[in-house]
């Protein structure tokens, strides 16, 4: 009996290591069922690289489809329009009156389209290509839209520094007219050396290649493919010492929001001509103050817009192009000219930083 109980309990001992063995063998398969350390990071590298692939060009097609339909709108406009900037530039008002106040300027062979047909005092009530609309005096404009019409027209040309003289030969001519940086000119003839624009009234003018970029009649004004920032920046600079005159759009007077659409246009980039809405543009960056409400500098970036309130704080009132450090190019106010201004210089200004927009990334 005592035998008979001694191989009872010495079987219990054998299935005790057996099911030992069984639930070790158990732990050993589960453990060979879990997922690898490494399958997760894999996992999220290939999520990312999907996002990519499939997501930004989606974004990169819809920029593209941004800047094809403002040159879609400013195509059809100048297919409707009625009349063409003949001066220099000229001012736009809100009413028909030179006593009024000025909303914008428009430069030389802009097209226009008229409001109304009806002239009063002396003005025609007009609307630009970005749908600006007030009043512009009747010796500024042209009805012959062969500058911007001309079935002979097949490129257009931007002037991108300073003026540039149309004369009346291709080597040594009378001066025509004097076209600002920025300006649009249509082009039937170009060599490596010289462009021959399309005028009013059936006449031709001559530029040499020098300031000018010249570019297909169907193709958006070229961009850089890189240092956009420092080329916008570059661009606005050579407005430096220019006069500060409010609403001005050229080398012979010039406001801050000016300096900014003229430096933006001639370098591609969609830019409003209202600073209000330039205080929209690009995507806002964020800043903190210190104790005594100066803002924090250290995150802008050269080619950054810091707009400024007003006394109240409720208005924006004025733009600077942020350089480095802590300098922008500013003019406003009682200023005689564009200048570079210290922020650490000018307290009140410093303080009244409400916006920063950043145009690049």
């Amino acid at each position: 009996m005592k035998k008979q109980n001694v191989f009872v309990k010495n079987q219990k001992d054998k299935d005790k290591n057996l099911d030992f063995v069984k639930s070790e063998y158990n732990i050993n398969e589960i453990d060979k069922k879990k997922v690898p350390a490494w399958l997760f990071p894999l996992f999220f590298i290939l999520l990312i690289l999907a996002l990519l692939i499939f997501l930004l060009p989606k974004y990169i097609n819809i920029y593209q489809t941004k800047s094809e339909e403002q040159n879609s709108i400013q195509n059809d406009f100048l297919i409707n329009a009625n009349s063409v900037v003949q001066s220099k530039y000229a001012r736009i008002y809100n009413n028909p009156s030179v006593e009024g106040n000025t909303i914008i300027t428009v430069l030389f062979n802009e097209p226009l389209k008229l409001i109304s047909e009806k002239k009063e005092n002396g003005f025609y009530a007009v609307k630009t290509y970005d749908g600006i609309e007030g009043y512009i005096q009747e010796k500024n404009i042209t009805f012959d839209l062969n500058s911007i019409q001309s079935d002979s027209i097949t490129n257009q040309v931007i002037v991108v520094n300073g003026d540039k003289s149309i004369l009346s030969d291709a080597s040594n001519g009378n001066i025509m007219a004097v076209a600002p940086m920025g300006s649009i000119l249509y082009a039937d003839y170009v060599t490596e050396q010289v462009v021959r624009v399309v005028l009013p009234d059936n006449q031709i003018g001559w530029l040499n290649r020098e300031n000018v970029v010249v570019f297909s009649i169907n193709e958006k004004i070229p961009a850089a493919e890189e240092k956009q920032a420092d080329i916008f920046t570059s661009s606005a600079l050579k407005f430096l010492n220019v006069p500060y005159i409010p609403f001005g759009l050229s080398l012979d007077g010039i406001d801050m929001p000016g300096v900014i659409y003229l430096a933006a246009y001639t370098n591609g980039l969609d830019m409003p001509r209202l600073i209000e809405e330039q205080a929209e543009s690009g995507y806002q960056i964020s800043f903190e103050r210190d104790t005594d409400n100066f803002p924090y500098i250290e995150g802008f970036k050269v080619g950054d817009l810091l707009f400024f309130s007003d006394s109240s704080g409720k208005k924006i009132e004025s733009v600077g192009v942020f350089l480095g450090e802590d300098n922008i190019l500013y003019g406003f106010g009682n200023q005689s000219k564009i200048e570079i201004v210290s922020l650490n210089s000018n307290e009140k200004l410093f303080k009244e930083l409400q916006v920063v927009r950043r145009l690049f990334e």
